[in-house]
């Protein structure tokens, strides 16, 4: 079909290069006549004209048919595909949910989003290691942040154990899903990565909230680490702002995108993915909108019924 149209359009330009050509060909030859013979001088002269005048209506109404059918069609489609966005909630996306940290592009306008949720703020963050945040994004966004007063709650997956049956199976084989292939037919190898791994970002982000601390720099208990005994099936963080007058963290949908702008990073989990979810799509979804407060509502009530529960321990 795409080559049918490129010659389609390659045989009309050949069309209207012709016709100006035939045009020119007879205003020359109008203007070689003999002028005793004013009647063929004139009527070579009025039918190149006429055939220049054709050829340019012809160009106008195929222009005027693109603009008002063609471009027309093509708008429409992206005001609904712009509609289904808003709906959604969703801001941004990137086919490698990294990018979304990077500052630049998408990860800019994610980290001017960010800067206007500093001061009482509340942000959830939920991976399945803390590796996900840490490193550059950890000292350029969240501590910043957390120096300005928000209040951080972050939790990752508890590493399982030979011992636990086949929930402590199901568990590890999921951990390993999020590896290479290589590394999926040793998965005590592949554990213990996993855990001196997890080990490290743990005890560094403790180091960091210690000497912040003891430096005045934030207030004590302003981040807080827990430890899920059940897997999540996404990466997040979610900033928003209690509501005024409110003690209350729960995120509500009466004001959700009203006194309180939020946003949200969100990269889904695939389960045993074909490659290294390093690299898998992310999107940012803000207030209001169906997606977004789906996952608001879940990742608050994740850290609020989690405790109650007994599934998500503080560390």
């Amino acid at each position: 079909m795409v080559k049918k149209t490129k010659a389609f359009r390659l045989a009309k330009a050949r069309e209207y290069v012709l016709a100006f050509l035939s045009a020119a060909i007879l205003l020359f030859l109008s203007s070689k006549i003999d002028p005793n013979e004013p009647i063929i001088r004139e009527l070579l002269s009025k039918f190149a004209i006429s055939l220049i005048i054709a050829i340019l209506m012809h160009i106008s109404l195929s222009l005027l048919n693109y603009l008002f059918v063609k471009h027309a069609a093509e708008t429409r489609v992206a005001l609904e595909a712009a509609d289904l966005w808003q709906r959604f909630g969703i801001a941004d996306m990137s086919a490698d949910w990294n990018d979304l940290k990077a500052p630049t592009g998408a990860g800019l306008r994610l980290r001017d989003h960010l800067e206007r949720l500093h001061r009482d703020g509340i942000w959830y963050i939920v991976t399945i290691s803390p590796e996900g945040f840490t490193g550059e994004f950890f000292k350029e966004v969240i501590l910043p942040a957390v120096r300005n007063g928000v209040k951080l709650r972050w939790a990752y997956v508890r590493l399982p154990s030979e011992e636990e049956g086949d929930a402590g199976k199901a568990l590890r084989d999921w951990w390993n899903s999020q590896y290479t292939v290589a590394l999926h037919s040793r998965q005590e190898e592949t554990l213990d990565l996993a855990r001196r791994n997890l080990s490290h970002n743990i005890g560094e982000i403790e180091r960091i909230a210690q000497e912040e601390t003891a430096k005045g720099t934030i207030q004590p208990n302003s981040i807080e680490v827990y430890e899920s005994c059940v897997p999540t099936t996404y990466l997040a963080l979610l900033a928003t702002r209690k509501p005024r007058g409110s003690r209350s963290t729960r995120v509500v949908s009466k004001w959700l995108g009203r006194e309180t702008p939020s946003i949200a990073l969100v990269y889904p989990y695939v389960m045993f993915p074909l490659s290294p979810p390093a690299h898998h799509w992310g999107m940012v979804l803000t207030s209001p909108g169906k997606l977004y407060e789906q996952y608001a509502e879940s990742i608050v009530r994740f850290f609020d019924e989690g405790q109650a529960l007994g599934y998500l321990h503080r560390i």
